[in-house]
């Protein structure tokens, strides 16, 4: 019974992984502006970065951004150049 509760306990203790989401970014982008998928990027770097989300941004022009997040424990937020061997889990034509 001790044992059972302290692998209880040691669960409780153990942090969940929290699963980030990919969000993309492409100029242009002429979708619902929600970052979900390359049809409805976000045409820039939205205002709020989300901790633990990975932001793919397309080859386009793009204006300044400041990067004025807070920091929030070691949870990364992560900006990668779309390449065409790495762009997420959605294709431009999906």
């Amino acid at each position: 019974m001790i044992k059972k509760m302290l692998l209880f306990a040691l669960l409780l203790l153990v942090p969940l992984q929290v699963f980030g989401v990919d969000k993309y970014v492409r100029q242009g982008a002429s979708g619902s502006g929600s970052g979900a998928d390359w049809i409805n990027a976000y045409s820039s770097l939205p205002a709020a970065l989300v901790r633990g989300d990975t932001y793919y941004v397309a080859d386009g022009s793009y204006g300044g951004y400041s990067f004025d997040d807070t920091v929030s424990g070691s949870t990364a937020i992560t900006i990668k150049k779309a390449t065409i061997a790495n762009h997420g889990k959605w294709t431009v034509f999906e």
